[in-house]
């Protein structure tokens, strides 16, 4: 039986990315969350994410991906 939020991949649990959204904006209201593609293509996808309150950046990061890679 599967929880809602919350996948299984190869046997470990995850909160699904909706979940950790619903559970950001609970937990921390008035912020916001803006992502960015920075860079998408046949080989690579790179997102920048930052956290915003009153206009001003409190947050960034940025994550990369390889499209074909096997994880």
């Amino acid at each position: 039986m599967s929880k809602e939020g919350i996948v299984n991949i190869r046997g470990k649990e995850y909160k699904t990315v909706a979940l950790r959204v619903q559970e950001f904006r609970t937990e921390f209201p008035g912020h916001s969350l803006i992502t960015d593609i920075i860079k998408i293509d046949d080989d690579q996808c790179i997102v920048k994410a930052m956290v915003i309150k009153d206009n001003v950046v409190i947050a960034t990061d940025r994550k990369s991906t390889r499209l074909n890679s096997s994880h």
